[in-house]
Order: structure tokens, then sequence, then C-alpha cells
């Protein structure tokens, strides 16, 4: 601490906690002598001097007090230097009272004179309050800690071991003077609140247009918002991506915080491709349409995700289902396209009619069906048509053939079914026996020659039968002698 008259200068140092040195030199650093000092209150009162100094001057000072050096010009040859202000090591007072101040706001905590404090260490310590313990703030050696003000953020030991803004929290200035017998001197304890009002908006960011979101603020007791509204909460609606800021404020202290919502276009709806199967199972499905997206399949109202991609396949259905494909880009979804997945009922043969005839020709067979048309084959599988419809004429047979008929609808086919044309061969002719009596009566007749077969009896003409014998036949009455038989 120091202060010049001219070519001279004033400095003062402590050699004991309650001793004062005063010292004047030339600017070589050289003593100067033959002066008066005179010592001075802070408000200027006159407390003691001395005469005539050689070399320096030594006052004993108060337990504490603050102090002016004053340099008497009538004892030195030049106007009288500025009054050189300091304290004793041992009034260690901090004049800042506690206060509250809002996150950010300039503070200053003690005096910032440099060096009234000569010959002594400087440091804080800081607490949350008189729960915690004291801990060094690191880095602090001034007389006077300033800075911003700053809200309750501490590390594990719940203090701040350096300072970039002033934490809240209760704050003590720490004076070690070598020669102080009761040194450290701490000093009266100054407390700072900081009214940290965090702001900050949460809700959905990303809306579909024609969409809307509820925005929320929180940090703060009362709340402005760029829309107008003074509600914690707001609703909005944008058609196109917009920012949204609200102030915070508690006890007048305020913060701002914005949040963006973003608006995306509602996709276009995709193009559906229905599909079908004969009877009970799986059905595959397609949609397309949907650029840079996904496409979702729900159920038919639309309501329920059944699955995503271009190709959906159905669960196993007996009936006829309908499912709606929505695309979906950037959480966005389109209106629904309905696919249809067709149930086609598989038909069946529910009757047949078998036909035979007695020698070589054509027969008529016939068939019905559940649904659909008849086609007949002359092969159990595959093979090539050879006639439709409920009644199918052969071609000409010599012999017993198996035709198979099946009936087709909606693209659904059933098995097919044997429905056999029987062809039975004509027997030779018999060999008859004649025979004869005498005067009326009945007469005895053979024929014989058909093996495995029956011989018929009919009349003279061969159209009217007579009776059904496997050789014999007996005539009831003859009264002519001309009878004829066959088979």
């Amino acid at each position: 601490m120091s202060a010049q008259c001219q070519a001279a200068v004033v400095s003062v140092e402590f050699p004991s906690c309650s001793t004062l040195r005063v010292n004047l030199f030339d600017i070589t650093g050289s003593y100067l002598s033959f002066y008066t000092i005179i010592l001075n209150d802070a408000n200027g009162n006159f407390l003691s001097s001395i005469p005539n100094v050689v070399l320096f001057a030594e006052f004993t000072l108060p337990c504490s007090g603050n102090y002016k050096v004053v340099v008497d010009e009538t004892s030195f040859n030049c106007f009288d230097p500025p009054p050189l202000s300091f304290t004793s090591p041992s009034c260690n007072t901090i004049s800042t009272s506690s206060s509250t101040l809002c996150q950010g706001d300039n503070i200053t905590i003690g005096n910032c004179t440099s060096g009234q404090f000569p010959n002594s260490t400087i440091s804080w310590r800081h607490r949350i309050n008189s729960s915690f313990s004291w801990a060094t703030v690191s880095g602090q050696t001034s007389e006077c800690i300033t800075g911003t003000a700053e809200g309750n953020s501490f590390n594990s030991n719940n203090y701040r071991s350096s300072l970039v803004g002033v934490a809240a929290g209760e704050y003590q200035r720490v004076i070690t003077h070598p020669s102080c017998p009761g040194s450290p001197s701490y000093s009266n304890v100054v407390g700072l609140s900081v009214i940290d009002v965090n702001a900050s908006i949460s809700g959905t960011t990303t809306i579909c247009n024609g969409g809307s979101t509820t925005l929320t603020a929180s940090g703060g007791s009362t709340y402005l918002w760029n829309t107008g509204s003074s509600a914690a909460s707001i609703v909005v609606s944008p058609s196109s991506t917009t920012t949204y800021t609200v102030t915070a404020t508690i006890s007048g202290c305020q913060a701002s915080a914005a949040r963006t919502v973003i608006v995306n276009s509602i996709p276009g709806i995709p193009t559906g491709t229905s599909n079908s199967r004969c009877g009970t199972g799986t059905v595959n499905l397609t949609a397309s349409g949907c650029s840079g997206g996904t496409i979702n399949w729900y159920d038919a109202m639309g309501t329920t995700l059944l699955g995503s991609g271009t190709t959906f396949t159905t669960p196993s259905i007996s009936s006829t289902t309908a499912y709606q494909a929505k695309c979906s880009v950037a959480g966005c979804e389109s209106g629904g396209v309905t696919v249809t997945a067709t149930i086609n009922s598989v038909p069946s043969i529910n009757g047949i009619i078998t036909q035979s005839r007695c020698g070589s020709g054509s027969i008529t067979l016939g068939a019905s069906a559940t649904s659909g048309t008849l086609n007949w084959y002359n092969i159990s599988t595959g093979g090539t048509i050879q006639g439709t419809g409920t009644s199918f004429v052969t071609p000409f047979l010599t012999s017993t053939t198996t035709y198979y008929v099946e009936a087709t609808a909606n693209g659904c086919t059933s098995a097919r079914t044997a429905v056999t044309a029987t062809v039975i061969p004509i027997p030779g002719v018999p060999t008859g026996t004649s025979n004869s009596r005498c005067g009326t009566g009945t007469v005895n007749l053979t024929a014989s020659g058909c093996s495995g077969g029956t011989i018929n009896w009919y009349d003279a003409t061969g159209t009217t039968l007579l009776g059904i014998w496997s050789i014999v036949y007996n005539t009831i009455h003859i009264q002519h002698n001309r009878v004829s038989g066959k088979m």
C-alpha cells in the first residue's frame, strides 16, 4: 500500500498484529527522515503523531479499527500525499449485508480496497447454511468476492470448490497475520440467497399438420408466453413449424425458455392390392405408394395395428376379411385404404349317376356339385377336359370305363370323383331243344348255352316275356304244335 508525494512514497506494514510501521521513501527506495507522521481514524480525526521521524515511525494500534496515515507537509518540502487508508489485521469486518438476488445479478461481498490488510493472508470460506461445515473457496485471496449470483449448484461435498459465479449460501472472510496471536481472524457471516428461475418447457415437439400439442412451462410461479397466455400450459395448433417462448417469474426474478414445435405433412393414402384364396388359411396382401415412410396394417376399423411393411400376411381366416393400410412418414399417418382378403368356398361333388349298357356304345353319366361348373376327365389327375356340365355322354365304348368329375367355382376346384360307365357284353344265342306231346297239355322245352346267365322265354314274336328259367320252360297249354322260345 503506498501513496506518492512528488518524489516521495509512503508505505505501511505491521511488524506485529497491533504495531503499525510507517515508512517514507524517495523514488530510489531510500529512507527519508525528519518528517512528521500523523495517524487519524477513518473519519479523519487525529489519533497520534510522531515528529522528526528517522527511517520509520511506529504506532501501537487498538485491537480493531480503520485508519489513515497523513504526512505533515510542513515537515517535508512537498505537497501532502493523499491519505493512506488501511485496516488493522484484527479488524476483519464485512460491511456488506446479507441479500437476496436473482440468478445472474452482480454482487460484491466485502470491501474491495486493495491492500487494506498489509502483511496478511486472505482467504474465504463458504457453506450452504449453518447445518453444513465450512469449506475453503479455492482461488479467492482478495479482500472481496465479486461475480454474478448463482443458485445452489454444489458438488458432492455441498460447497463450491471454486467460484465461477457467486453461489448462494454463507460467506466468511479469513485474515491470517504471522504476528497476530489471535490469528486467523474470522469476519462476520454474510448470507446470499439466490432466486434461481430454471424455466423450462415440456411437451411434444413434433406434430402432424392439423394436430395440436400441449406445452407446459415449469420453474416459475407466474408465466407469460409469446402467445400472450399467462397460463402454465397452453394448447397450440400451428400450421407450420413454430417456436414458442415463455418467461417464468419468481419474486421479480425472470428466466426464459423456448421450444420449437415441428409440423410434418400428412402423407397420401397408399394403393392397396386385395387377394383371395380357396378355403381357410392365410392371405398375402400388398400396398404401395408410401415413399420415405412405412406402411402400417390395421383391422377393418383402422384402429388396431397388426403389422407393417409393403406385404402383410393375414392370420388364418375362414371368411372374407377387410383390412386397412396406412402410410406413416415422420410420425404422421395417412388415411386408410381398404384391402380385402377374400375366402372363396371350395366346391364339392355331392352326387353322381353311373350308367351301364349291353354291348358297345355311348353311355350318359351324371353328377351334381355344391356350386360351380362340372368338368369331366378320363384320368384322376391332370389331363384334358372331356366335357362339362351335370351330364356327360361318353364316346363309343366297347368296355367298362371310369371317368372323373370335378367342380370349379371362383378359381377353386374340388377333388375329382370317379364315375363308371359300365359296358355289359351281349351273350351268345343259346341252343334250344324242342319237344312234343299227344293232345292238349303242357310241353317241356329246354335251352342251354347261357353260362353265368339266365335264359328268358318269349312268345313267337320275341317281344312278350313269358318266364325266366335257367334251362326248362314248361308250357301251360299248347293247342298248336309250333312254339318258339328265346333268351
